[in-house]
């Protein structure tokens, strides 16, 4: 895992960091997980994960499992920021999810509506990594599943991302797998 940080911490000197992350759910089975990549200044993916989403089981879906996406690349930057000094940096987030990115995007605090929802607790911990950051970072919804010619390299992150974390529903047992791309 170091060394993955270092290596994007590194890129993160040469342009902006690139971060996409997915969420996948499986209502028969109750469980959900989230996948994400990030990738250098010209796209070029460095580091890729999964993990699992936490929750009730009756109360897991598909929208908390993108959230869980967000709080998973929230999480890297923080650990980048914390440890390898690039609060200079820049990192463009992509979600398929827009309600997802209106949410975290939004500077007002939490409504009563958002405060009594299922996720409060994840949208919570999204808004105190986002005070703690110092890397500048802008959120931006990607369509997913694009499919046309040469598609920008935002598509090919959203396919990564959402590929780690079919696989990682499919396979829950194993453990979060971070690998370099």
């Amino acid at each position: 895992e170091q060394q993955h940080l270092e290596e994007v911490a590194a890129a993160a000197t040469h342009g902006p960091l690139y971060l996409c992350c997915d969420g996948s759910h499986d209502p028969i089975r109750h469980i959900a997980s989230h996948g994400w990549v990030i990738a250098d200044s010209y796209g070029n993916p460095l580091w890729e994960g999964s993990g699992p989403v936490d929750g009730v089981p009756s109360q897991l879906n598909p929208y908390r499992a993108e959230i869980h996406g967000l709080l998973a690349v929230l999480h890297l930057l923080l650990r980048l920021d914390n440890y390898h000094n690039i609060g200079c940096a820049k990192a463009i987030v992509y979600c398929d999810n827009l309600k997802a990115i209106k949410g975290v995007s939004n500077q007002s605090p939490l409504n009563l509506k958002q405060a009594t929802s299922d996720d409060y607790d994840v949208f919570l911990e999204l808004k105190s990594l986002q005070k703690e950051l110092q890397i500048q970072t802008e959120m931006i919804w990607v369509k997913g599943h694009f499919e046309g010619q040469n598609p920008h390299f935002k598509y090919k992150l959203n396919k990564i991302a959402h590929k780690a974390a079919v696989t990682f529903l499919k396979a829950p047992h194993l453990s979060a797998r971070m690998t370099i791309a």
